[in-house]
């Protein structure tokens, strides 16, 4: 699903930014929300443990890309006359 929406984040990202970051950060929610929901709902606590951990660091790691990206890209356009 979400390399589908690949080339329809490209597209858009030529026009509003602001529209595909959501988009983006909306696939990334939607994703950790159904591997909470659904696929954590068979395993055995130790794995569902460690994968919250996984989940947790992701997370995190995302957030991290996320303001340094965004950082970048404001400095970028103070840069330009």
């Amino acid at each position: 699903m979400v390399f589908l929406l690949i080339p329809v984040a490209h597209h858009l990202r030529m026009r509003t930014p602001v529209t595909v970051e959501r988009l983006l950060l909306g696939i990334f929610a939607v994703t950790a929300l159904k591997l909470v929901l659904v696929d954590m709902a068979g395993i055995k606590q130790i794995y569902r443990t460690l994968s919250f951990l996984v989940l947790g660091l992701l997370m995190i790691g995302v957030s991290y890309l996320h303001h340094k990206v965004e950082k970048h890209l404001a400095a970028s356009e103070a840069q330009e006359p």
